[in-house]
């Protein structure tokens, strides 16, 4: 009887508030993502040979980045490719999943649930805040 009640809360909750749960929650999703990376780089799992790469001159030495440094956002080094993390979150929590999320919502449920566009604004809005906040606290705040 209990378990009924609160569902019932939780579904009155989320109904009446629907665009303010969406936005908080991208907002702390995007947030927690950025800040689980300790460095501003993040060493991405992509592994290439670089004489394989078009335009490729082997008297030209490779440019190596200094993972310390905050200029460049994608960078190589020794056939590693790094990215900045508030980039990566942009990319990963702001387009993929706020805006895929809704779009995998309705097809998984076979049109039960509906695309909404308002949804992927708060969606993409509270995640860009959440990296927002993160690489202000970051930056400086440290």
């Amino acid at each position: 009887m209990e378990l009924r009640r609160s569902n019932e809360n939780f579904k009155s909750i989320t109904a009446t508030h629907d665009k303010i749960a969406h936005f908080i929650v991208f907002m702390l999703e995007s947030w927690l993502f950025v800040k689980i990376f300790a460095h501003r780089k993040v060493r991405l799992p992509i592994s290439y040979n670089r004489s394989q790469l078009r335009g490729y001159n082997p008297l030209v030495e490779p440019i190596d980045i200094d993972l310390e440094s905050n200029n460049d956002p994608i960078g190589n080094t020794n056939d590693e490719t790094y990215a900045d993390k508030f980039l990566l979150g942009l990319i990963i929590c702001t387009l993929l999943v706020a805006v895929g999320s809704e779009i995998m919502q309705c097809i998984l449920t076979h049109g039960a649930r509906t695309f909404d566009i308002l949804d992927i604004l708060c969606n993409a809005s509270g995640s860009s805040l959440g990296i927002f906040i993160a690489y202000v606290t970051e930056t400086y705040f440290k």
